[in-house]
C-alpha cells in the first residue's frame, strides 16, 4: 500500500462556490484588497462578472451560499474517497464497461452534475433526469436530434435539469464539441465519447476515449475552461450583479 502524507490534506482545496453567471467552480473567495492595499472590484475569476456589495451582502461567499450556489459536503473526505475509488476502478477494470462507471458516478453525485456533449441518447437523458430529482443537473448539448430535443424539453421527470441545446439546424462551426462530465467538482470524465450509449460502449472496445480525472485542480480547470464560458454565453446576467437576496420570504 502506498504511503499517504497527512499534510496533503492541508493542500486539498475542493470548490466552495459556483459563480451565479457562468457556474465557474470557485475555491477562494474574491477579495477587494490587492497588493499595496488597493481596493479592486469583486469579480468572478472566469467570466469576470462584478459582484457589487450591498448592505445585505458584503461577501461574495456569503451571497453565493445565500442563493444556493454554495458547495457544502457532509463528509468531503469520505465522498472524495468514494469517487476516487470509482475512478481508479474505471482505469483498471477493463472487463467492466465504462458506461457502468459513468452511471455509478452520476448516482453518487451529492451537489451537482455539469456536462457538455455533442449528441446525447435517450437512455442517458433518462439517467440525468433521475439524478435531477436529487441534485441540479446542468448541461450543454450540441447536435441534438429531434427525439432528444423533444425529451429534453419535457420537464416533468427531472425538475432540476437545466440544459442549453444547439439543435442540428445550428451552424456546426459554432457548436461546442467538448465532451465533459463533472461530478460535484471532484471527478470529471473527459475524452472523445459523447453522452450516447454507443459512444460509451465503443470506449470499452477502444474505439472512443474516456478518461476519469480526480485531481481537483485539473477538474476545476477543465470545467472552468470548457464548460463555464459556454454557459455564460446563454446567461441573461450582465456585467454586474448586485448582491441582494431577491427571494420573497
Amino acid at each position: 500500500m502506498a504511503d499517504f502524507d497527512l499534510a496533503s490534506l492541508l493542500a486539498f482545496q475542493p470548490p466552495r462556490w459556483l459563480c451565479e453567471k457562468c457556474l465557474a467552480l470557485i475555491r477562494e473567495e474574491p477579495s477587494r484588497r490587492a497588493p499595496g492595499g488597493k481596493v479592486i472590484p469583486l469579480r468572478c475569476p472566469v467570466c469576470k462578472v462584478e459582484y457589487v456589495p450591498t448592505d445585505e451582502y458584503r461577501s461574495v461567499g456569503r451571497y453565493l451560499t445565500g442563493i444556493t450556489r454554495g458547495i457544502e459536503f457532509e463528509d468531503i473526505i469520505g465522498h472524495s474517497t468514494s469517487l476516487a475509488i470509482l475512478a481508479e476502478q474505471a482505469r483498471k477494470k477493463s472487463e467492466t464497461p465504462p458506461l457502468y462507471f459513468l452511471l455509478a458516478a452520476l448516482a453518487q453525485a451529492q451537489q451537482f452534475i455539469h456536462f457538455s456533449t455533442f449528441g446525447i441518447s435517450l437512455m442517458l437523458i433518462g439517467a440525468l433526469k433521475l439524478v435531477a430529482q436529487r441534485v441540479p443537473v446542468r448541461g450543454i448539448v450540441s447536435n441534438a436530434d429531434p427525439h432528444a430535443l423533444a425529451e429534453l424539453k419535457e420537464e416533468d421527470a427531472g425538475p432540476r435539469l437545466d440544459v442549453h441545446v444547439y439543435g442540428r439546424e445550428a451552424t456546426w462551426r459554432d457548436m461546442p464539441h467538448q465532451k465533459l462530465v463533472v461530478v460535484d467538482g471532484l471527478l470529471a470524465f473527459k475524452g472523445s465519447a459523447n453522452l450516447t450509449t454507443n459512444a460509451w460502449r465503443n470506449a470499452g472496445k477502444g474505439l472512443d476515449i474516456v478518461e476519469p480525472l480526480t485531481n481537483v485542480g485539473e477538474v476545476i480547470d477543465l470545467h472552468n475552461r470548457y464548460f463555464s464560458p459556454v454557459w455564460a454565453s446563454f446567461s441573461k446576467i450582465g456585467d454586474r450583479i448586485e448582491m441582494n437576496d431577491d427571494i420573497p420570504f
